[in-house]
């Protein structure tokens, strides 16, 4: 959880005033090594959708 941490530390800080709109990953490094997201629902079909 250090790293969960450090991210809201940062986003609370002064630093991160700028910052819009942004998606931060903080899983590690699992997204580094090409582990598939498992979280990621914009490839899921829409619902009702019929494909």
């Amino acid at each position: 959880m250090p790293d969960i941490a450090d991210v809201v530390a940062f986003l609370c800080s002064r630093a991160a005033a700028w910052l819009t709109g942004l998606v931060v990953q903080a899983d590690g490094g699992t997204h580094l090594l090409g582990v598939p997201d498992f979280l990621d629902t914009t490839s899921l079909p829409r619902r009702g959708s019929t494909a």
